[in-house]
């Protein structure tokens, strides 16, 4: 999720591209620089560290200590840079393990993406978010690609609803980015723990039982489609109502809490 309006925003890309083209001048790549020798550990090993040690308990970032020892979070984008299941296809023997190196990915590329850019303040506007989630690629497995392009071309074509409550665009709004990685083998109770969370905490979901109304996090307004479909919940309130410990009655109408774009920073 990049998380943001841009699914609706993207409707009129080829008149956004052209504006923020001319303002901007042209997209960015952004590459690890070189770590030779210095990448001591497994990437994961890396990736683990850069949560453990900069992402607190209520998933916010110290993104000026990352700046200062970025090292592992180098390391790891480095190995990003070289691996994905399409390049390397042995690397990966489950749908599970290429679900949670996506999401690792993912979440790993905008954190690598706000320390590029300076710790931007906020991404509060429409050319902000166009700059970071749509004209700022990143190398994965060899592949060029926005922020954009992999949530929508990569990660959301999984069918899997839940990773919405996993990937993290390092903005407030985002659900709690966690302190461990993905993992395979843990990989369905992590989605269902982080569902769970989201839908059981007040940030995301207000219930006025006086208006007969639910307020949700925006995040259920870009993307419907994943979660009203067969197969998965016939409304938004039932597809809440799998993860929340008190049921939403199913008659409330549910509008939404505005996004909230500032950098989740500590």
């Amino acid at each position: 999720m990049s998380r943001s309006n841009v699914q609706l925003l993207f409707r009129f890309v080829p008149l956004l591209t052209l504006a923020v083209t001319f303002i901007a001048g042209c997209s960015v790549s952004f590459s690890s620089k070189p770590v030779a020798g210095k990448c001591t550990k497994s990437p994961e090993e890396h990736w683990a560290s850069v949560l453990s040690t900069f992402v607190d308990s209520g998933g916010k970032v110290n993104f000026a200590a990352v700046a200062l020892n970025s090292t592992d979070l180098e390391c790891y984008v480095e190995y990003l840079q070289e691996t994905a299941p399409w390049n390397k296809p042995t690397s990966f023997n489950s749908k599970a393990e290429e679900t949670a190196f996506f999401i690792n990915a993912y979440n790993a590329l905008a954190m690598f993406g706000v320390v590029k850019k300076g710790i931007p303040a906020d991404f509060d506007s429409d050319l902000k978010r166009a700059d970071f989630f749509y004209l700022t690629n990143y190398t994965l497995g060899g592949r060029s690609l926005s922020l954009y392009q992999f949530e929508n071309e990569i990660v959301r074509p999984l069918g899997e609803p839940r990773v919405h409550f996993a990937l993290n665009c390092m903005s407030v709004g985002c659900p709690r980015l966690p302190t461990i990685p993905y993992t395979a083998d843990a990989l369905e109770q992590q989605l269902q723990n982080g569902a769970r969370e989201f839908f059981n905490s007040s940030k995301y979901v207000v219930v006025d039982a006086s208006r007969k109304v639910v307020t949700v996090s925006e995040i259920l307004k870009f993307y419907p489609e994943d979660f009203v479909k067969p197969g998965v919940a016939s409304s938004l309130i039932e597809f809440i109502n799998k993860y929340r410990d008190a049921s939403v009655p199913t008659d409330y109408q549910v509008e939404y809490i505005p996004y909230d774009w500032h950098v989740n920073k500590q």
